[in-house]
């Protein structure tokens, strides 16, 4: 039985990687905003998160993509 135990393609575990990345990345970044308590801390990340036109731009494309995504399978859109 251990031969048909799937063991993973390189790209999964480049996923894997990938998201272990981007979750290390951002919760590293989370502490300077938790340490002003919950609803001070939202408050400071959105006025950072949209304080230049590349913020608001980053944070208006993630938004987005957000709904597109969440959305998609409603509207029968196949994205992979």
């Amino acid at each position: 039985m251990g031969n048909d135990v799937s063991r993973g393609t390189r790209v999964e575990w480049l996923y894997v990687a990938l998201a272990v990345l981007g979750l290390a990345g951002s919760w590293a970044q989370v502490w300077g905003y938790l340490g002003h308590g919950f609803v001070e801390g939202n408050l400071l990340f959105w006025k950072e998160a949209v304080a230049n036109p590349a913020g608001t731009f980053l944070t208006v494309d993630v938004l987005v993509l957000g709904a597109a995504l969440r959305h998609q399978s409603r509207l029968r859109i196949r994205c992979w």
